[in-house]
Formats: structure tokens, C-alpha cells, sequence
């Protein structure tokens, strides 16, 4: 059989949300033994779209009932005004479910 580039897209998105759902599980695992969970996160300006969802994904996560901490942190000198305001439109869009 032929794997067409639509396969991939599809394959490549199953497989980032059996990510992100990993992450879901282990997070609750681990904040129902330390609560709470703090993840601290270094160096954001250089985070791509993918790990920005996956802490959208973590922060969003209303039925794990312990508490989850996540700082950002990031260097303001090192980020253009025009990568912020990429990174809150590609935020907006992924709340309403766009595409660009």
C-alpha cells in the first residue's frame, strides 16, 4: 500500500495526540503524588507550535483534580513583537479550531 502525504498529516496527528493524552496521564500520575505539580520551563521564545499545544493541552486538563503549577519563562530581548503576535494568533486559532 501507498502512503499518500495526506496519511502522513493524519498519522502525524493521531500520533501528537497520543502524545499529548501521555503527558495528560503522566502529569496526573505524578500530581497525585506531589501536589503540587510545578514545571518549571526555561527558554519558551525557542518553544515550537507542537509544545505549545502540549501545554495548552496539560493546563486545560479540568479532571485532574490535584494542582499543576507552570511557570514560563522566556527572554524578552530575544523575541520579536512580530513572534508574539504570531504565537496569540496561532493561540486564537487553535481555541477556535482554524488552520492557517
Amino acid at each position: 500500500s501507498t502512503t499518500t502525504p495526506e496519511d502522513n498529516d493524519n498519522s502525524y496527528e493521531a500520533e501528537f495526540e497520543r502524545l499529548k493524552y501521555a503527558f495528560r496521564v503522566l502529569t496526573r500520575l505524578l500530581s497525585s503524588h506531589f501536589s503540587p505539580l510545578i514545571f518549571i520551563l526555561d527558554d519558551l521564545q525557542w518553544a515550537d507550535t507542537a509544545s505549545l499545544q502540549t501545554i495548552d493541552f496539560l493546563l486545560s486538563d479540568t479532571e485532574n483534580e490535584r494542582g499543576l503549577v507552570i511557570i514560563g519563562l522566556y527572554r524578552s530581548n530575544e523575541v520579536s513583537e512580530a513572534v508574539l503576535q504570531r504565537q496569540k494568533t496561532t493561540t486564537i486559532a487553535m481555541k477556535l479550531n482554524l488552520r492557517d
